[in-house]
């Protein structure tokens, strides 16, 4: 508006950007990130032994110490369905190994 004192100030929307920009804007969580980087729909896929594979790549090329481990034990709980009051660093090897073994699982299907 006019004489608001914002003329100029323009929102633009940036594609593209890096996991750090994303949550330093507060624009994304770890489970979306985790989703929207493993091609899911919904968080639900997150679950499927047929998104594994891709998980775990997402997994290995995460930023570390971008989100805080609650953050990481939220996504351990609700991807694994067990809980976890492990730190960042745990709840990635619990993650891990939940891939491994899905995807071990659902490749001899």
């Amino acid at each position: 508006m006019p004489g608001d004192g914002h003329e100029g100030n323009v929102a633009i929307q940036e594609w593209g950007t890096s996991a750090v920009e994303d949550t330093e804007r507060g624009r994304e969580e770890l489970l979306d990130y985790l989703a929207d980087r493993s091609g899911c729909a919904y968080l639900s896929d997150l679950r499927l032994p047929s998104v594994a594979d891709r998980l775990g790549q997402v997994l290995r090329g995460a930023p570390r110490g971008v989100w805080a481990p609650e953050a990481w034990q939220e996504a351990a709980s609700y991807i694994t369905g067990e809980g976890s009051g492990a730190g960042e660093a745990e709840a990635r090897d619990i993650l891990l190994a939940w891939c491994r073994d899905c995807g071990s699982r659902y490749g001899k299907h």
